[in-house]
């Protein structure tokens, strides 16, 4: 799966947490790549265009996604 490249997002798609939340779905399911990379190639993406990153790690966006969904229920 590694000869698998999808189009990676633009940083204004990952600003709002529902648009990090579909490009980390969108390019796990794509790459077949583990959470954890897929969440630091995102993070990346949105560290280098705004100099700080989203979230301090995977566990920090796990932890948060899921609070977002337990509200949303």
């Amino acid at each position: 799966m590694d000869d698998v490249n999808p189009k990676l997002p633009g940083p204004a798609k990952l600003v709002k947490a529902s648009g990090f939340d579909a490009e980390f779905t969108a390019l796990s399911m794509a790459t077949g790549k583990s959470y954890v990379e897929c969440f630091n190639l995102l993070n990346d993406i949105y560290s280098k265009a705004f100099g700080a990153d989203r979230y301090s790690d995977y566990n920090s966006y796990r932890n948060t996604r899921a609070r977002r969904l337990k509200r949303k229920s």
